[in-house]
């Protein structure tokens, strides 16, 4: 953990320091892309409502990038807790290592995790709802990367559907995942939920624009 905060701290001086170098303007605040209005010189101005308090700052750009970031996904029922069950954010914060994992998601993330959990030493299994793990990958990488995986003894079960309502927490975590048409239980010490990544859209200020938000994603054109 130590070693992780001193290379993140490392790569945000260094983004600073090219920010700066670039001569790239940052503003800390709130901001609000305007339609035509009275409060916007031109559509497409931005509204900054800054953290220190200071005057709305009104920029007003050639082009715009929304670029918002993402968080972990979740699964309805399933509710994070961050000491039984926790995303890949929760994750990076663990103290010490867990016995057992059960991840919940076949996908990059959650490969990244198996596998380096089970170089850490713990038992792992990974819960994929799909027919293979890594599903947008092609058939052949899914096929050789189950095969390593299972070669250093991690448990992989495919065509599964987790059933939330059967998590049982008690000095660990017992879950129930259907798998062609039968339930079985499985228990560990935690559960990562890795079932992709939300865009972080909620409380966009895109007041009178053409810019519309589609399934929590910004539609493109």
């Amino acid at each position: 953990q130590d070693r992780k905060q001193n290379i993140i701290n490392q790569l945000h001086k260094g983004v600073q320091h090219l920010m700066k170098k670039g001569q790239i303007d940052v503003y800390e605040g709130i901001g609000r892309i305007l339609g035509p209005s009275i409060f916007s010189p031109i559509p497409g101005t931005i509204s900054v409502e800054m953290n220190n308090g200071s005057e709305n700052e009104m920029l007003i750009p050639k082009n715009i990038i929304i670029a918002t970031g993402s968080r972990p996904r979740t699964l309805p029922g399933l509710s994070i807790d961050r000491e039984y069950v926790m995303t890949s954010d929760e994750a990076l914060e663990m103290e010490s290592l867990p016995d057992s994992m059960i991840i919940v998601g076949g996908g990059v993330i959650g490969i990244e995790w198996a596998s380096m959990l089970s170089d850490f030493g713990v038992k792992v299994t990974v819960i994929e709802y799909a027919d293979r793990i890594i599903p947008t990958e092609d058939h052949e990488i899914s096929k050789e990367m189950q095969r390593l995986l299972k070669k250093k003894g991690i448990t992989i079960l495919t065509s599964a559907k987790v059933l939330p309502e059967s998590l049982v927490k008690d000095h660990g975590v017992t879950i129930a995942a259907e798998i062609n048409g039968d339930v079985r239980e499985f228990k560990a010490e935690k559960i990562l939920v890795s079932v992709g990544r939300q865009a972080n859209t909620e409380g966009i200020g895109l007041e009178n624009t053409e810019i519309q938000i589609e399934k929590g994603f910004i539609a493109v054109n």
